[in-house]
């Protein structure tokens, strides 16, 4: 979903003090981008365990990924927003999910820094005019998975290889890595969203399938 302009004044009624004191000490732009994306989440999750969107309650883990308590912890989640592009995955499979916008001029200087052997050798070999697009679309596919482990920076990034099939539908990451919360391969799904952005999920379940809905009707989810 887009992020509006202006947001409808019932839009932010959904979040917690917690969240509204966050969003408070954030910019006009990066409020509204925090608030349009957590309503929207709220309200989404609210349909899936029946109970209304305020009162949602979130665990945060040591590494400060969200889950719903009790039974509804089976539902995991996940979202990203780049621009002005709101993505979320919702499942009943651990999932990671990413949205970047392709800059015209990427930060190739942490290349070095956050890409795999093969991954760097891949790109080198690409004509200069689709560097960028291939460069966001392993970022956002190394995104979706440390967002599905949950570790955040506490991984090497060069340890998890994603450069198999980009442009696939449906691939594999390759982690050389070892993490208590890694269980099996990560099932990466490429994601097919506005020009100009790139991005993609990330599940552990060999045969998850995707369904994908779009939102263009802020008004709809702030009910």
């Amino acid at each position: 979903m887009q992020i509006p302009s202006s947001l409808p004044a019932r839009m932010g009624a959904v979040l917690s003090t917690d969240e509204k004191e966050r969003a408070a000490r954030c910019s006009p732009q990066v409020a509204r981008a925090f608030i349009c994306a957590r309503s929207a989440l709220r309200r989404v999750l609210a349909g899936y365990v029946g109970q209304p969107a305020a009162t949602l309650a979130f665990h945060i883990d040591e590494w400060g990924k969200p889950s719903l308590p009790g039974p509804a912890r089976a539902i995991h989640f996940n979202l990203s927003h780049s621009g002005n592009e709101i993505v979320f995955a919702i499942s009943r499979h651990i999932v990671g999910i990413d949205i970047e916008r392709i800059s015209p001029t990427p930060p190739y200087e942490i290349i070095p820094l956050v890409l795999a052997r093969r991954e760097q050798q891949c790109l080198a070999r690409l004509p200069e005019k689709e560097r960028a697009g291939f460069f966001y679309a392993l970022w956002c596919r190394k995104e979706a998975v440390t967002k599905a482990i949950g570790r955040g920076l506490d991984i090497d990034l060069r340890q998890i290889d994603v450069s198999a099939g980009v442009d696939q539908g449906e691939t594999k990451a390759s982690l050389s890595i070892d993490l208590k919360a890694v269980h099996g391969a990560w099932h990466l799904h490429h994601i097919a969203i506005a020009t100009g952005f790139a991005a993609a999920v990330a599940c552990a379940e060999p045969n998850c399938s995707l369904a994908f809905r779009e939102f263009h009707d802020q008004e709809a989810l702030a009910v």
